[in-house]
């Protein structure tokens, strides 16, 4: 359940709101790498560096001031402000839920004792257009996360049905086979 204080932290502090672009091949789709001004044909130094996030205020896909990109660029510094550039404040999104979204299934890789293999998930995507025409989903890391963790979001038949549910992959029920630590420790 959202909790104020974890939304915030994780909207100024953490990489959650970032948006990533799904790879997709014949099996499905695949987390790929961070979304990047440069993919959206936005004018500036060092676009390649700047990942985007999507702006609740503005509705819009845009750069925060001081990703990696603004770091090497002449008289500018990294930080922390949730802003623009120009100052104008951003109040990032944590999750395409936030605005017009489908629900896609999306694989991630898994390793144990018998293998490697793959395991699905639903997640929230959003379709968008890079500079170049083509077409991607996208979503954010937070997107990613609650979907590997298998958080029921879209009481999908793919996610977790509680944390007691031992047969999901990444709950606290399913590690408590593997680690032998109590799923009530772990939620604690």
């Amino acid at each position: 359940q959202p909790n104020d204080m974890f939304i915030n932290y994780a909207k100024q502090y953490s990489d959650m709101p970032f948006v990533i672009m799904l790879d997709e091949d014949e099996n499905g789709y695949k987390a790929g790498r961070f979304l990047r001004a440069s993919d959206l044909g936005m004018s500036g130094e060092n676009n390649e560096w700047k990942p985007v996030i999507q702006d609740k205020l503005s509705q819009q896909l845009l750069v925060p001031n001081g990703t990696m990109g603004q770091r090497w660029e002449e008289g500018k510094k990294w930080n922390l402000k949730l802003e623009t550039e120009d100052g104008t404040p951003i109040d990032p999104m944590l999750s395409m839920v936030e605005s017009d979204y489908h629900v896609e299934t999306i694989q991630f890789p898994y390793f144990d004792s018998s293998g490697d293999g793959i395991f699905e998930r639903p997640i929230a995507t959003r379709t968008i257009q890079l500079a170049n025409g083509e077409e991607v989903k996208i979503a954010t890391v937070y997107d990613l996360m609650t979907s590997q963790y298998g958080v029921q979001r879209f009481e999908h038949e793919l996610e977790a049905i509680s944390y007691d549910d031992a047969s999901s992959k990444y709950t606290p029920a399913w590690q408590e086979q593997i680690t032998g630590i109590k799923k009530e420790l772990v939620t604690k």
